[in-house]
């Protein structure tokens, strides 16, 4: 059947979650992804937006757990007001 050797083909790709080692189960990683899909979407190339999503991570820019989401306070430097 055309349809199971399509769907074959699919679950045998790796996903930019899986090349950049998030798992996507985490509560930590669902935010890192959130950011790589934006950086994915936009009219960059797929290495790019990998090599900034690196860059990002190795600068510290990103959370590094669900602790850090929702637990500040208005006016701290993580609240975004």
């Amino acid at each position: 059947m055309l349809g199971s050797q399509v769907k074959e083909k699919l679950l045998g790709l790796t996903t930019y979650s899986q090349e950049l080692g998030l798992d996507l189960l985490k509560v930590e990683d669902r935010f890192k992804w959130f950011l790589a899909s934006i950086l994915f979407a936009k009219r960059i190339s797929a290495r790019m937006a990998m090599a900034t999503f690196k860059e990002f991570e190795n600068a510290g820019l990103l959370l590094g757990g669900s602790s850090e989401i929702g637990n500040s306070s208005p006016g701290s430097p993580t609240s975004g007001y």
